[in-house]
Formats: structure tokens, sequence, C-alpha cells
């Protein structure tokens, strides 16, 4: 089964004006989560956040669920995007790019799978690249009954357009965003990226050992780089502690308080919910 964790409903709206709100989902292999946008305030007036059952591997049963769990879901609205939260993707240089190459690169780094349908999203950096991606044949056909018009997103692209949308440091900068059991890190020096990947863990230990893995494969010494950390990790976390420690400057991506009626929550700091506000700015 699937638990809500996180609700908020702002006040309620009538019908023609909630019609054009836009609705963000993200779906990964241990979460769901849903932001609407209100077109006049363009703030997020509803959210909710979903844990999934590691022991559910049946799309149609969870999406049951979410459907029967969810009252964002109830609602229409004039556009929606789907984010994809899963490891399957691979960023390629533009000129490498086809749909023949991308099947192969797929294949090469995460094995042949005939029950994937492969999809691509464009980064407007500099240097044009392309995030290619793999979902599931049968989330891809709940999401296009949900949702007959929608665009989807992996959310690797999401993290690279807000990277290169301002200037890159030449300081080696390790940022990474934390999930209930797996976190995705981007790597940058000297005005590059060296990494964008996720990795699945099972204890704060193991975060810590990839995050020294990475530092160790990239040679950066942690007392010169900067590690930018949030999601799902406690301040007073030991984990918190020894990142802390380890670099030479760590910061806390969080939310503008202005922005946060939806995210307020006793039992968790804003930046527990900064990747998901950011789908929707």
């Amino acid at each position: 089964m699937i638990r809500k964790l996180v609700s908020y409903y702002a006040d309620t709206k009538e019908p023609e004006a909630a019609e054009g709100d836009t609705l963000f989902l993200e779906i990964g292999n241990s979460h769901l989560a849903c932001l609407v946008k209100g077109s006049y305030s363009q703030q997020v007036e509803a959210f909710e956040l979903f844990e999934l059952n590691k022991e559910m591997t049946d799309w149609a049963d969870i999406f049951f669920e979410f459907k029967n769990l969810s009252v964002i879901l109830n609602h229409t609205y004039k556009e929606t995007h789907c984010f994809y939260n899963f490891q399957e993707a691979v960023i390629i240089p533009e000129s490498k790019f086809s749909i023949s190459a991308a099947e192969d690169f797929l294949s090469l780094i995460y094995g042949e799978n005939t029950r994937d349908e492969i999809k691509h999203d464009t980064i407007a950096t500099g240097d044009q690249m392309v995030n290619a991606y793999r979902i599931k044949k049968s989330l891809q056909e709940w999401v296009g009954r949900q949702f007959i018009l929608y665009q989807p997103h992996h959310i690797y692209t999401k993290i690279l357009a807000d990277l290169f949308a301002g200037e890159i440091s030449v300081t080696p900068i390790l940022k990474i965003q934390i999930y209930a059991s797996h976190f995705i890190a981007t790597v940058t020096q000297n005005g590059k990226l060296l990494l964008i990947q996720s990795f699945q863990y099972q204890s704060a230990d193991d975060i810590l050992y990839y995050v020294m893995n990475i530092l160790k494969q990239f040679h950066i010494n942690a007392a010169d780089a900067h590690i930018d950390i949030c999601g799902m990790i406690q301040p007073d976390s030991i984990l918190y502690q020894q990142l802390n420690q380890m670099f030479g400057q760590m910061s806390v991506e969080t939310i503008n308080p202005a922005d946060a009626a939806a995210f307020i929550h006793p039992d968790y700091p804003l930046h527990f919910f900064t990747p998901f506000f950011k789908l929707a700015v």
C-alpha cells in the first residue's frame, strides 16, 4: 500500500479559476508527489507527498491506490508536467544523439530491457546536451490515460536546467538531493559538469561512502570543495555533521519562507521539500 506523508490544500477556489492551474507530478520508485501552482497567485496552492511500499512493483496497483488517496488528482488542470525520478538515464552530447544511440548507451549501462520506453529531453546549455532515459511502458500508459495532454521530463533535466541557468563556479561543487531510498549527486568543477547520477542507499553510512567515492573518483579534496544539500536529511543527524566537518564549505538549499505555506510541517524542515518545490519554479 502507499501512505500519504504530507498534504496541504489552500482555500477552495471557484472551479473556473482552478482549471487554469498547473499540475506538477513527480514519480519515483519510493515516492509520488503532486503540486498545484495557482494561475493567479503563481504559488504552490496544494501539495501531496506519498511514500511507496518497497514491495509494490506493479504500477497499475500503485496508481489505483494513488488516485483513490489523492485529492489533487480529482481536479482538471490547464497544464500538466510529469517528472520521472529514475536512475536509468544518460547524458549525451546533442551531436552524438539519436534514438538508436540512446538505446545502445542505456543498454550498455543498465542492461537490455524491452519492457521500457525510451524518451529524451534536450538540455539548453552552452554545449547542447540530451538526457535520454527509460520509463516502464505500463507507467507511461497510465500517465497517458490519466493526462491526455502532458509534458514528460526527467528529474535530471530540471536539475541541470537550474544548474546551467546560473554561473557555474570554478570551485568543485557537489550537490546532493536526498530522497527516502536514493539520492541524486551532481558534480561540477571549473565550470563543467562532471557527473549526475542516482545512488540507492539503505543507511546514512551508504550515502557517506558514495560521497567519499565520488571525491576519490574525481580527485577532489573535500577541504577545497563545496557541498550543497537538500531533501530528506535532518540537521541534527550524524550524516549532516559528518558532511559539515568533511567539506570546506556546506550550504543547505531551502525554500523562501514567503513561498513556504504548502511545505510547513511540524515533522520536517523546509529543505526536505526543496526538490519538489523547485519543480514549480
